[in-house]
């Protein structure tokens, strides 16, 4: 950078941001320095010889300058920053002034002044971990990412996921995930579950990315994590003889490991004598290994990943082994070996015991989707399932927000019990629509709401237990109601009109047809709605908007309300019954009550 100096009227490059430069920037007129410590370095500028504070002297050449921060404190006789006032709270990058001043041997430019970044280096960081899963023969499983940050702050932080294509493909070998993880004050780790696809396909193991984007208050250190999928139906890729051995996947409370095998006995030209295993804990469980139906002598020896032994079953003869302790997430490492000259089959058993974790039991759990758009978020899990004698899942919690008012839509469905959905506003309390049909129909909510916060409740009906998919969008928010005058009813007596309800247009769905009439004498109003293609209800509104009557049946069955109604002015509402979009026939007729 040597060329951007003239010697004979030396000034700062415009826009030049100094890289990697922190400073300790005192505030004048408090006792506080306000930023990082200092790294007293240009990368492209030479011979910096002082801190970053007060003034500062540059020798470039033979020239002399001064660089004045704004404002600043350094020890007049050392030069440097009293440790003390160093600030360590989580901020914004910010920017101080840097004027040369003073110059010896040279000439200063007219409105030498620039700025300098001052970079935050106080964030949290958050990292990701990679995983393994043995695939299965079909259904689901979970593969569950650790992602966790370094130190706890008093500050909500969020940051986004999704999966990403590699050899494996979403649709075929996993489902397709993304979400927004968000960490409360005081919490430093969270899990992101993806579903596994099980198949009998003989194929290679394969594998694909979670990648971390748009951390809040925090920054990213491991931002991208490898999901390696192990075949489970290549029997010749399960060589256990030799590390790392066999991938037996993740252990939880509801994946009891099974494994049945051979020791001691002659393979070829060579004698098998070691049968290794590999596991995976992704918290901390009540582990219990059990090495039985021996026909002789084994042994069983249980690693760390760092290789240290945790404990040797030394039984003798064909007495099983058992192993039983509290195990902390990490992955570990198992080794069956004979005694001596010992040759048998055995049996090793792998399980878990703790109360099953749910990352969404209640409102501070809730999965956070962050800001919901036109596009479709989705999160696969499940509801209802007993994980031990004692604990239940028995809710499911969800969060969303809205910029503006909008549209809402939320789908529940790939049911195979009866599970019921409830929206609530922001305190988790108040509801604002729930959907709870019978057997394993789908659910729907679809709202126009307001910007703001809103939680969603996913819970089983009664005993029920099942897998779903959830998934929520957002479009614009819903037209004005289409307004339609009748006039004064009792001189017509009979009023017809054919229209529709529930489509949209230009990203604006129609969610409100109104008809307004008056009577001058009191009779009996019949109201029909019918023709219906799908479900679209009726009500009856007074002059003040407040509900009068309505009818709500279910499907394309005909709605009627008939009653007896005072001279005055109503308003008859035709609305869709949640994402229902149908044509219409309105009828209205009036029958003035006869005076004897």
């Amino acid at each position: 950078m040597n060329d951007l100096i003239d010697n004979n009227s030396l000034s700062i490059p415009s826009e030049q941001i100094f890289p990697d430069l922190s400073l300790d920037f005192f505030q004048p007129g408090t006792n506080e320095i306000q930023s990082g410590p200092i790294e007293d370095t240009f990368d492209d500028l030479r011979n910096i010889t002082h801190n970053f504070l007060g003034d500062v002297d540059i020798n470039i050449d033979d020239v002399d300058i001064d660089i004045d921060l704004a404002g600043g404190v350094r020890d007049p006789i050392t030069g440097e920053v009293n440790p003390e006032n160093n600030a360590s709270k989580v901020e914004n990058n910010e920017n101080s002034t840097v004027k040369l001043s003073q110059a010896q041997n040279t000439q200063i430019e007219e409105n030498s002044k620039r700025i300098a970044a001052i970079n935050n280096n106080d964030l949290p960081k958050i990292s990701i971990r990679n995983t393994t899963i043995t695939e299965g023969d079909r259904g689901q499983k979970q593969a569950r990412f650790t992602v966790t940050m370094d130190s706890e702050i008093d500050e909500n932080v969020k940051v986004n996921f999704t999966t990403v294509n590699d050899t494996a493909k979403a649709g075929s070998d996993y489902k397709r995930t993304r979400g927004t993880l968000n960490f409360r004050p005081g919490q430093t780790r969270k899990i992101i579950s993806v579903p596994i696809l099980g198949d009998t396909l003989d194929e290679n193991n394969e594998r694909f990315q979670v990648v971390l984007s748009r951390p809040r208050n925090a920054k990213l250190g491991d931002k991208r994590a490898i999901g390696n999928i192990k075949d489970n139906d290549d029997f010749d890729s399960n060589i256990d003889d030799s590390k790392p051995g066999v991938d037996l996947g993740v252990l939880t409370p509801s994946n009891e490991i099974i494994k049945r095998d051979n020791i001691g006995r002659g393979q070829g030209n060579r004698r098998d004598v070691n049968d290794y295993y590999n596991f995976t804990v992704t918290s901390e469980n009540l582990v219990t290994l059990t090495l039985d139906n021996l026909k002789a002598n084994a042994d069983i020896e249980l690693y760390t990943s760092d290789d240290d032994i945790i404990w040797r079953g030394k039984k003798s003869g064909r007495q099983g082994e058992v192993f039983t302790d509290n195990l902390s997430p990490g992955d570990y490492t198992v080794r069956v070996f004979p005694k001596g000259n010992a040759r048998t089959d055995y049996q090793l058993g792998i399980t878990a015991q703790s109360p099953y974790v749910d990352d969404y039991a209640n409102l501070d759990e809730a999965f956070d989707f962050g800001e919901v758009t036109v596009d479709t978020e989705r999160v696969s899990n499940d509801v209802g399932r007993n994980y031990t004698t004692r604990s239940r899942d028995q809710q499911d919690w969800f969060r969303f927000e809205l910029s503006e008012e909008s549209n809402v839509n939320i789908d529940l469905r790939q049911l195979r019990q009866n599970i019921d959905l409830v929206l609530y506003e922001d305190d988790g309390r108040t509801i604002l629509e729930d959907s709870r049909k019978t057997g394993r129909k789908s659910e729907n909510i679809n709202q126009t709401l307001e910007a703001g916060e809103y939680y969603v409740k996913v819970q089983p009906k009664g005993g029920a237990r099942s897998d779903y998919q959830i998934a929520i969008s957002a479009e614009e928010g819903s037209r004005e109601p289409e307004e339609f005058n009748i006039g004064n009813l009792s001189q017509l007596e009979t009023y017809s009109n054919n229209d529709d309800i529930g489509f949209t247009q230009s990203g604006v769905r129609n969610e409100r047809d109104r008809y307004s009439f008056s009577l001058n004498e009191e009779g009996k109003v019949d109201v029909i709605l019918d023709q219906l293609r799908a479900n679209a209800n009726l009500r009856v509104l007074d002059s003040r908007g407040s509900l009068m009557f309505d009818s709500r049946n279910p499907g394309r069955d005909t709605e009627e309300v008939v009653q007896e109604l005072s001279a005055g002015d109503y308003v008859l509402e035709v609305f869709p019954q949640n994402a229902a979009k149908t044509s219409y026939q309105l009828s209205v007729e009036f029958t003035p009550n006869i005076i004897w």
